[in-house]
């Protein structure tokens, strides 16, 4: 049985196991219910979301960064609590812009600058999960919720490191880069070495609040991997120098097999999730209409928002919303009807084109 399919399994079964014992404790209680939760968010600078992904082809743009998060939940609440089964991926790039530059030039074989040098620094970081969850909301206050969940977490797949030179371009079709590279990792995407799969394992503290400061008026925040780590153990890494003076010339254009002078080796490797935060503040405008202003926060780039809700027939049981984000120039819209939500946004209306694409879709279904 491969990995991925342990995880799985594994998965399927605490699932089961944790709705048998919820059906024996009291479901009657107001709130409980089975929910799923799934959030997809990716915004890239120099490129669209897909060209960043299958290879820098188009255009190239302003900005540099890259960086996507998702994260998909099914579970039970029950009352104050609810626990879970989820599923993640991260990823965050933040190279220079040099770096972003020549790689747009030689992925693309355009003809470099000659004379000029490239400032090449990058900083990575990866991580691919599965785990379980236990989440606890507290009303200390009748205008204050607070609420907290930990999960367990097994790790598939991770990288995490940085690569800094400088590049120096010869001639058209050719280059000499030097510098260092120190970084750990699953799978080796930078120097192709052989590695086996490993397994990480480590947990991560989620906490937020909503606090109604008027009748009309509500703030809430909610900050994920508040406190984060992952212990790989045996982790393979390279800590050395790297030149290219080893080359050859391949359609017209140089190729170079990179030569190292440090350590390749294995080792356990703790790895920090990187946090971010969600900041709302709504404003209620109108027995029907409310205002919603937004902040999403990541280390590589704020997201700033602002939105306009409206609730529509006699039970108000249905509401849709739009949000427009001005730095990156996006357009979102959603629905929430018995239950179900939906909210898709993106920064161009071609899939193919946008560089910033955002969807969460979620079910609550009480009992």
């Amino acid at each position: 049985m491969c990995e991925g399919t342990k995880i799985y399994t594994t998965l399927g079964v605490v699932i089961v196991l944790m709705l048998v014992l919820l059906a024996t404790a009291a479901h009657a209680e107001s709130g409980s219910g089975l929910y799923s939760h799934t959030e997809v968010f990716a915004h890239s600078e120099a490129k669209s979301v897909m060209d960043a992904v299958n290879g820098y082809r188009s255009e190239l743009k302003n900005g540099r960064v890259v960086y996507a998060y998702s994260r998909a939940e099914i579970g039970w609440q029950q009352g104050s609590w609810k626990f879970a089964a989820l599923a993640r991926y991260d990823v965050s790039v933040d190279p220079s812009r040099d770096f972003v530059r020549l790689y747009h030039l030689t992925r693309n074989k355009l003809p470099l600058p000659v004379g000029e040098r490239f400032d090449l620094q990058l900083r990575a970081k990866q991580y691919q999960l599965a785990g379980v969850l236990v989440g606890k909301q507290w009303q200390p206050q009748a205008a204050l919720k607070l609420r907290a969940s930990l999960s367990l977490l097994r790790g598939s797949r991770f990288l995490d490191g940085s690569v800094s030179g400088q590049a120096t371009i010869e001639a058209e079709n050719d280059y000499n880069i030097t510098g260092n590279v120190n970084y750990a990792y699953e799978k080796d995407e930078l120097l192709d070495r052989p590695t086996d799969n490993i397994t990480g394992y480590g947990a991560s503290l989620d906490a937020g609040l909503t606090w109604d400061i008027t009748p009309a008026t509500e703030f809430a925040v909610d900050i994920f991997d508040l406190y984060g780590r992952l212990r790989w153990q045996d982790a393979p890494f390279t800590d050395a120098a790297i030149t290219t003076d080893s080359r050859r010339i391949e359609d017209g254009f140089a190729v170079f097999d990179p030569l190292l002078s440090g350590v390749e080796g294995n080792r356990d490797f703790t790895q920090r999730l990187q946090a971010r935060a969600d900041v709302r503040l709504n404003q209620q405008l109108s027995a029907v209409y409310s205002l919603n202003l937004r902040y999403r926060f990541h280390p590589l780039k704020a997201v700033p928002g602002i939105g306009i809700t409206r609730q529509l027939g006699s039970s108000k049981a249905l509401r849709w919303n739009v949000e427009w984000l001005p730095v990156q120039q996006a357009i979102g819209a959603g629905i929430n009807w018995r239950g179900l939500s939906l909210q898709y946004t993106a920064s161009d209306l071609r899939f193919d084109d946008a560089q910033l694409l955002a969807l969460r879709l979620g079910y609550i279904a009480e009992f």
